[in-house]
């Protein structure tokens, strides 16, 4: 049986998203909250927050950086990595949900037109290869 790293998402950006140009490919950075509820034994309402870090590269960088903004929703798809930094004599480690698809579940820009070469706001964008990761 094969290994599966598979993460999925739906959840609100924390922040306006950040693009970026690495090499020659772009890539944009955000993260999404997602909230979880519960009762607890006392009878209170409960809640925690996750962040999850999402890092979307190529096209699709571009086309989430120009469609999403803070507080928006967002569905995302992909694979979890696990990157390590080192700074000041101290080492890091960071988790990240690499993008392989994502769907705008609002629209920042109602009311305005599109081009052809755009994807809609409310629909997944995916396209591009994996091929232009460069790690």
């Amino acid at each position: 049986m094969a290994d599966v790293n598979k993460l999925i998402i739906l959840g609100r950006i924390g922040g306006d998203p950040e693009l970026k140009t690495v090499g020659e490919t772009q890539l944009c950075q955000f993260s999404v909250a997602t909230n979880e509820y519960w009762t607890d034994k006392d009878g209170k309402k409960q809640e925690r927050v996750e962040w999850t870090n999402v890092v979307v590269w190529g096209r699709r960088a571009e086309s989430c950086a120009k469609y999403l903004g803070k507080g928006h929703q967002v569905y995302v798809e992909g694979r979890k990595r696990t990157r390590k930094w080192e700074k000041d004599g101290y080492t890091f480690y960071g988790v990240d949900l690499v993008a392989e698809q994502v769907t705008f579940l609002d629209n920042r820009n109602s009311g305005s037109s599109q081009t052809d070469d755009e994807p809609p706001p409310s629909s997944p964008f995916s396209g591009g290869s994996n091929d232009d990761i460069p790690f």
